[in-house]
């Protein structure tokens, strides 16, 4: 794999793990309408097939294009069909601590994050790229048959069908801005994730091994941290909780700029997955006062996580065009990211407001 993407930028790198984020977000407009019309099984199995194929035939790419089709594009679709049913059933299985639920759920992410990095690091010397990346693709495939046994069972529910867009949302401003800042918070979220690795070997002197094992470090963290922003939302509003969250990586990125020793580095990637893991569980509960009506919801929270997926698509090819990372200088992706973050806190506080402000006129 290396000798593969050795002749290219880490902006046209990154192309691939952004087309196959956008893919899992974006992708659940179309997912989550067929959901509604009970077609449960078929998109779960399909999820399964389209990932496990996409792995195996990574395991055989020597080509960019065969990568990025069988990763980002054959992985990203397969994901889609698997994460929006996932995040639906739980959603439509909880009344009472619902948010708790969905930061479980979300935080299964976070247990893979820790895992195939780990894997994948240990078998790629003795096996090799092909059989590391195919051992990771027959674990997965163990899960999803372990899954699929379990979700499959719950009898599927149709539903009328919804729209795919709102177009009386655009006339709201407190969700035109909310979207516009969602949108600028995922395009600098994933930044310190994908340059991890690379400068904790080129920027603070960690081994090429131990470089690794930062983003296992770092979703650990992010586990706890997607679950006890959802627990806090019983005492704290999740508006403000979601800005707090926003402001506080706004000022872990700027200070990244800072760090060169690699005790410093680790306590980053600590903190990072802790204070970042709210960003992706709680603008789905942040959306709901900004829908008057429930009918809609669905395609309004559609709507929300296309601005996400967006953001996620170009984010890190801008910020892998700003950094030299031939020459180890990172500081225009960190000052890109950094902006970003700040800009989705200015855009949010006028949001959070308004919520607030119209909850205490209803009481």
């Amino acid at each position: 794999m290396e000798n593969t993407l050795r002749n290219y930028d880490t902006s046209t790198i990154s192309w691939i793990g952004t087309v196959e984020s956008f893919l899992l977000v974006f992708g659940g407009i179309v997912t989550g309408p067929i959901y509604d019309q009970g077609y449960l099984r078929p998109l779960l199995v399909a999820g399964a097939f389209l990932m496990t194929f996409g792995m195996m035939m990574l395991s055989l790419a020597d080509e960019y294009y065969q990568i990025m089709l069988s990763q980002g594009i054959c992985v990203g679709i397969g994901s889609s069909m698997l994460y929006v049913p996932s995040l639906a059933l739980v959603m439509g299985a909880f009344t009472k601590q619902r948010n708790i639920a969905i930061g479980l759920s979300a935080s299964g992410g976070s247990i893979g994050g820790i895992i195939y990095p780990i894997i994948f690091q240990q078998l790629l010397p003795k096996l090799g790229f092909g059989w590391a990346t195919r051992v990771i693709a027959f674990v997965g495939l163990f899960t999803f048959i372990a899954a699929l046994s379990i979700l499959a069972r719950r009898k599927p529910v149709s539903r009328p069908p919804r729209s795919l867009f709102d177009f009386s949302a655009l006339k709201e401003w407190p969700f035109v801005v909310f979207s516009f800042a969602i949108f600028m918070m995922f395009t600098a979220y994933w930044v310190p994730f994908f340059y991890m690795p690379l400068y904790g070997r080129l920027g603070a002197g960690a081994s090429a091994s131990f470089a690794f094992y930062l983003l296992s470090i770092a979703n650990a963290a992010s586990f706890f941290g997607r679950i006890l922003p959802t627990v806090l939302t019983r005492y704290v509003d999740a508006s403000v909780l979601l800005l707090s969250g926003v402001l506080i990586c706004c000022v872990m990125v700027f200070s990244w700029i800072s760090i060169s020793t690699l005790p410093n580095f680790i306590a980053f990637a600590v903190f990072w997955g802790l204070f970042s893991g709210g960003l992706v569980v709680l603008p789905a509960v942040v959306v709901v006062p900004l829908c008057p009506d429930f009918r809609v919801l669905g395609a309004r929270m559609g709507m929300l996580w296309s601005a996400s997926a967006v953001g996620i698509l170009i984010g890190n090819p801008i910020a892998g065009a700003a950094a030299d990372t031939a020459h180890g200088n990172f500081l225009g992706a960190q000052l890109y990211s950094g902006c970003m973050m700040a800009g989705s806190a200015v855009l949010m506080v006028p949001v959070i407001l308004w919520i607030r402000k119209n909850k205490k006129t209803k009481t």
